[in-house]
């Protein structure tokens, strides 16, 4: 994974289904962590270094994150060959609203941290 000395926002842990939308296609994958300013995902598929996606968190409450890959680490997860990823978020949509302000966003996060949490319960 990057290093985490270079970030600003602490990463949170998540688990939950995302599906990505990139020029030309769109799959799914799963987000690992995310923060106001990244998301981290791993997916079979993979993506171009600096390609701009459309993340779509599929929880209770629409979700979307316009990103642009970071970083790329090949592994081998679940007996397949699998990336992971690290996209820096430029903005949110959250409750029908664009976010682009790092505080702006680091709020939708808590409450996107929340929606989370509280579905698993």
């Amino acid at each position: 994974m990057a290093e985490t000395k270079n970030r600003k926002q602490q990463r949170h842990p998540i688990k939950i289904d995302i599906k990505i939308e990139t020029p030309g296609k769109s799959f799914s994958a799963t987000a690992t962590d995310i923060s106001a300013n990244g998301i981290g995902i791993q997916s079979s598929k993979i993506i171009s270094p600096d390609t701009k996606v459309t993340i779509r968190l599929l929880i209770d409450k629409e979700v979307v994150m316009y990103s642009t890959l970071q970083w790329i680490k090949d592994t081998f997860a679940d007996s397949i060959d699998s990336y992971q990823m690290g996209l820096r978020t430029d903005a949110i949509i959250f409750k029908d609203v664009m976010l682009g302000e790092t505080s702006e966003k680091e709020a939708a996060v808590k409450e996107i941290l929340t929606i989370i949490r509280d579905s698993e319960t």
